[in-house]
C-alpha cells in the first residue's frame, strides 16, 4: 500500500500465459473465521464458475486479498475506514502486473461489496466494474450504525467476531501455541455469542461492556453513532456523483443491508457522473436473506434436491434464484467486450413474494422495469384506529379512510424488550426471513392495527414507510413500525420493520415521525389482511433506547415510558405497483408449481 503495509494477497492465473483481466474480492474473514461461505461458496464469483480456479480457466485472474490488519495481513484493522485508499492502491497494482490486460472488476457481498463502493469513490484508472452484493452503503445502512440514532445489534456481534482474529494475531505475535490459540479463541467466540443475546441491562454502558471495551474499532463507532465528520471520507452516496463506471447491484428483500443495495443503485442511476453510467445501472433482487442462507438458496437444483429453499418459515417458488449466469455475464462483457446482450436486459428485476394461505409453500414471479421504484408505482394510504390497539386481541383496525380523532397508548419498559423474530437478521446472528409475529403480538406494548381481508390482491413493491404522529413522557424515546400479512390461517409474517428515534423535546410533546420500512416486494392476496405494529423496541436486532438523551456509549439507566400514537396524522404508507400477477402465483396448486411441490415434499420428509 502506499504507506508501505503489506496486505496479504492470493492470486489465480489462467494456465496458459498471456495477459488476463482481473476480478478481484477483498475480505476481512479469512482469519476470523466469521463468514467462510462469503469467500470460498460454490459460485465463485455470483453464481457461473465454481471456484476459483474455474473462473481463471474462463480466462480471469482471480485475486483474493485479506483487507489491512486481518488474518495474514499487516497494518491495523479500522473497518470502512482505510478501504478506499487500499483499495485503489490493490486495483491499480493488479493494472500494472505483466498477466493483467488492465482491466480490473471488483465482486462478493456484504463487507467484500461495501469495500467495493469505496474503492469506486477513490476512482482508481482501471477499475471497470463493480457488482456490489448485499451492500452497506453509507455508515448508517445498517452497519455499523443504523438509521440516525440506533445502534445495531448486528455491529456488537460483528465486533466480538472480528475481535477473534484479533485475538489471535496478537498470540501469534507472543509466540503462542497452536493450542493456546485455539483454547483462547474458542473461549472468546463463546462469550461474543452469550453477550450479543445478554439481556439489555448487562450490555449497558456499551463502552465498557468487558467482552467489547478492549476493540478500538468499536469504541470508535459508539464515539460516533451518527455520520458525523469521523465517517465524511466513508460516506458514499453523496460521492456517487463522481464516479463513472456501470454497477450491478444485487440485493435481497430480507437482507439486512437491501436499504444499502437500493439507495446504491438509486444514486447510480439518478445522479452518476456520466449519462453512459446512469445509463448502465443495473439492480437484481431475489426473495432471499444474507450471506448464509442468501448462498444457500442459490445451490442448484438435481433431481429436486433444495437446500436453502426456505426464507424463514417459507418458500417463495422455485424461481426464486438468481440466474445462474448473472455475474459471469457481466464481467464477459464489461472485461472482455463480449456481446452477451447482458446489456440489452431490464435495468430492474426484482422477485416479487407470494405468501401461501395456509402452511409454508408460497410463490412468486419476477418482474422487469427501466428504473426503481417500478413506473408508475402508486402510495397507498391505511389508518389506523379502533381503539385499545394492546396486542392481537385488541381493537386496533386499518382502513383505507382516516378515523378521526384518537390514540393508543402503551409502556415501553427497555429492561424488558420486544424480542426480534426475524425479519432482516444477518448470518449467525439471527435468522432472517419470514417468521411468524404472533409471540411478540401477544404483548401489550405492542399496538397491532389490522385492515379487513382484501377482495383482489394488493402487490406492494418498493419503499414501505409509516408516518407516525406520536408522543412520549420522556425526552427521547425511539418507535418501530412492521408490516405484516396476515395469512387466512392466522399465520403472521413479517414483510418489513423500521426503527426511528425521537430528537429530544419535552415530554409529552406531540412529534410527527417517518419511519422507513426496509423495501419489500411482496403480493397482499385475497383473503389476507395487511396488519401494522407499532412498539419501541426490536431486540437484540436494535440495542435497546433507554427513554434518555445519554450518549449510546455511556447510557446505563433504563427508565420506564408511556407512549401515545394519535390516530390523526398516522398512516402506514404502501408503494403499490402497476404489475400483472401471473394465475399460478395465486393458486399453489397450478400446474406451474409441480416443481414447488416438491419442494414442500422434499422440505417436510426432511424434518426431524
Amino acid at each position: 500500500m502506499r504507506d508501505g503495509v503489506k496486505l496479504s494477497t492470493e492470486v489465480t492465473r489462467p494456465a496458459k500465459p498471456g495477459k488476463y483481466p482481473v476480478i478481484m474480492m477483498r475480505t476481512p474473514y479469512l482469519g476470523a473465521e466469521a463468514s467462510p461461505g462469503c469467500v470460498n461458496h460454490p459460485y465463485w464469483p455470483l453464481y457461473g464458475p465454481g471456484s476459483r480456479s474455474e473462473v481463471a480457466a474462463r480466462g480471469y485472474v482471480t485475486i483474493l486479498q485479506e483487507v489491512r490488519g486481518t488474518s495474514r495481513s499487516e497494518g491495523e484493522f479500522h473497518p470502512v475506514i482505510n478501504e478506499a485508499d487500499d483499495g485503489y492502491d490493490a486495483i491499480e497494482w493488479s493494472a500494472r502486473q505483466p498477466w493483467s490486460t488492465g482491466k480490473v472488476g471488483m465482486y462478493q457481498g456484504s463487507y467484500h461489496a461495501m469495500v467495493q463502493w469505496q474503492a469506486a469513490i477513490a476512482r482508481p484508472p482501471h477499475l471497470v466494474t463493480i457488482i456490489p452484493n448485499m451492500s452497506p452503503t453509507n455508515p448508517d445502512s445498517g452497519w455499523p450504525l443504523g438509521p440516525a440514532g440506533t445502534f445495531p445489534g448486528l455491529a456488537r456481534m460483528w465486533a466480538g467476531n472480528m475481535s477473534v482474529d484479533l485475538l489471535r494475531r496478537k498470540l501469534r505475535a507472543e509466540g503462542a501455541s497452536a493450542e493456546r490459540i485455539a483454547t483462547e479463541s474458542a473461549a472468546l467466540a463463546k462469550q461474543v455469542q452469550g453477550a450479543a443475546f445478554a439481556p439489555p441491562a448487562q450490555a449497558l454502558p456499551l463502552a465498557t461492556d468487558p467482552i467489547f471495551k478492549d476493540i478500538p474499532f468499536y469504541q470508535e463507532w459508539l464515539k460516533h453513532p451518527t455520520v458525523d465528520a469521523y465517517w465524511k471520507d466513508a460516506a458514499v452516496l453523496d460521492k456517487l456523483p463522481t464516479v463513472s463506471i456501470p454497477v450491478l447491484s444485487v440485493g435481497s428483500w430480507y437482507d439486512v443491508f437491501i436499504r444499502g443495495s437500493i439507495d446504491g443503485y438509486v444514486a447510480m442511476q439518478d445522479r452518476a457522473a456520466t449519462p453512459e453510467a446512469r445509463a448502465n445501472a443495473r439492480l437484481v433482487v431475489a426473495g432471499a436473506g444474507h450471506a448464509i442462507n442468501f448462498v444457500a438458496a442459490n445451490l442448484r437444483r438435481r433431481e429436486h434436491e433444495t437446500l436453502g429453499a426456505y426464507i424463514g418459515d417459507i418458500t417463495f417458488g422455485a424461481e426464486n434464484l438468481f440466474p445462474e449466469d448473472l455475474g459471469i455475464r457481466w464481467y464477459d462483457y464489461w472485461l472482455k467486450g463480449i456481446q452477451n446482450g447482458v446489456m440489452d436486459e431490464p435495468a430492474v428485476k426484482l422477485y416479487v413474494m407470494v405468501p401461501p394461505d395456509q402452511g409454508s409453500v408460497g410463490t412468486g414471479f419476477w418482474v422487469t422495469g427501466s428504473k426503481y421504484p417500478l413506473p408508475s408505482t402508486q402510495t397507498v394510504r391505511y389508518y389506523i384506529g379502533g381503539g385499545r390497539a394492546n396486542s392481537m386481541t385488541g381493537g386496533g383496525k386499518l382502513a383505507l379512510a382516516p378515523s378521526g380523532a384518537g390514540f393508543d397508548q402503551f409502556r415501553y419498559d427497555p429492561a424488558n424488550p420486544v424480542p426480534s423474530i426475524g425479519g432482516t437478521f444477518c448470518c449467525a446472528f439471527s435468522p432472517a426471513g419470514a417468521f411468524d409475529q404472533r409471540p411478540v403480538e401477544m404483548r401489550a406494548d405492542v399496538l397491532v392495527y389490522t385492515s379487513e381481508a382484501l377482495t383482489k390482491a394488493l402487490p406492494v413493491i418498493g419503499e414501505v414507510s409509516v408516518t407516525l404522529k406520536a408522543s412520549s413522557t420522556v425526552p427521547s424515546t425511539a418507535f418501530t413500525a412492521k408490516l405484516v400479512d396476515l395469512h387466512p390461517d392466522g399465520y403472521a409474517q413479517i414483510i418489513s420493520d423500521g426503527i426511528v428515534v425521537t430528537p429530544a423535546t419535552q415530554p409529552n410533546a406531540m412529534g410527527t415521525y417517518t419511519i422507513r420500512l426496509t423495501p419489500t416486494g411482496t403480493v397482499f392476496k385475497p383473503g389476507h389482511k395487511i396488519r401494522l405494529e407499532v412498539s419501541s423496541s426490536s431486540y437484540p436486532q436494535f440495542v435497546v433506547h433507554t427513554n434518555t438523551t445519554d450518549p449510546i456509549a455511556t447510557a446505563k439507566n433504563l427508565v420506564v415510558a408511556t407512549q401515545t400514537v394519535h390516530w390523526t396524522g398516522t398512516s402506514l404508507n404502501l408503494p403499490v405497483a402497476p404489475v400483472t400477477i401471473p394465475p399460478s402465483a395465486l393458486d399453489p396448486s397450478h400446474p406451474a408449481n409441480s416443481l414447488q411441490a416438491a419442494i414442500a415434499a422434499e422440505q417436510a420428509a426432511r424434518q426431524p
